[in-house]
């Protein structure tokens, strides 16, 4: 009865970096990564922080008033990121008098404060104003 046996090169913080990558939309927080990859706490706040796809979910999004989670993010798409930046775009209209210079300039910033996301360029380009 042979034995075999799956040699695994990838260290715990790259198939973290996998999973998030293969992951469909959906929730996630930094104690799953933690719990399944065995990552440390600061090193998956990090990759759920700077991960291009991923954005701060709301605390009480996932759970009731009971339990609440200052740590869910959520995988998105890019249909998902533009609907979000026209919608915080159409309340930025309402107070900024220059809307084209803060599009070029700090809207990147102000989503990545709001929501901690980033949206690329490509997405900034497309929205209507």
């Amino acid at each position: 009865m042979p034995l075999t046996m799956e040699i695994n090169d990838l260290s715990n913080k790259e198939l973290a970096e996998r999973f998030l990558n293969d992951m469909v939309n959906g929730q996630i927080t930094t104690k799953q990564l933690i719990r399944n990859f065995k990552i440390p706490p600061k090193y998956a706040h990090y990759l759920l922080k700077t991960h291009p796809s991923t954005m701060l979910g709301k605390p009480r999004e996932f759970s009731s008033n009971k339990f609440i989670n200052y740590n869910l993010y959520k995988k998105v798409d890019d249909t998902e990121i533009v609907e979000l930046c026209e919608h915080e775009l159409e309340s930025l209209k309402k107070m900024k008098s220059d809307i084209k210079l803060f599009l070029s300039s700090g809207f990147e910033q102000h989503m990545y404060n709001k929501y901690r996301i980033k949206p690329s360029i490509d997405i900034i380009s497309s929205l209507k104003v």
